[in-house]
């Protein structure tokens, strides 16, 4: 009998079929972008010198051109990049993943620049905005007073029209009242 009968032989197995899932389903998902590569990589060499009208749209030369070129550029830099990986992490790479390395790289390199060609183009620069600045506060209109002169005359009796005569704070009487 094994004494290797715990919790976690039970977890290695889940965890190896959700591993073989994920392998199946990556498998997948490279054979569809391939085959929907090719298709439109022959579509695009059709449409190479004038528009090809097709399912109620149209693919423009320029559209094909970008499309295909694309795809040589990621057919180009996905091997590249997998023999610096290699070079730097010292691996070698065998020979049967050079076929799946230059069709992956040129479907999804093809693929990720049409998708992305196909978005609504934002412009970078903004719509000009005329800015028109609010009308200044409106100020409170000055108050105009009228102006009295003062009185020099020290010796004259109290004015009649004391200005401190309501006042609970008197001046003293015996010196001279200034009115503002």
């Amino acid at each position: 009998m094994s004494s290797n009968n715990d919790q976690n032989s039970g977890a290695v197995v889940g965890l190896a079929f959700i591993g073989a899932g994920l392998m199946f389903l990556a498998i997948a998902v490279y054979a569809v972008v391939c085959f929907i590569a090719a298709v439109f990589t022959l579509l695009s060499l059709i449409a190479w010198f004038r528009p090809l009208k097709i399912f109620g749209g149209v693919i423009y030369p320029s559209e094909a051109r970008l499309f295909v070129m694309s795809g040589l550029f990621g057919a180009f830099m996905v091997p590249m990049f997998a023999v610096f990986c290699g070079l730097m992490f010292e691996f070698v790479i065998p020979d049967e993943w050079w076929f799946y390395l230059v069709t992956g790289g040129y479907s999804f390199v093809s693929m990720l620049v049409a998708v992305h060609h196909d978005q609504p183009q934002t412009n970078a620069e903004p719509e000009a905005v005329t800015y028109t600045p609010p009308p200044p506060p409106s100020l409170p209109k000055p108050v105009t007073r009228e102006f009295n002169y003062a009185t020099w005359d020290d010796e004259a009796p109290e004015v009649e029209n004391d200005k401190c005569s309501g006042c609970a704070w008197r001046p003293d009487p015996s010196k001279p009242v200034y009115h503002r």
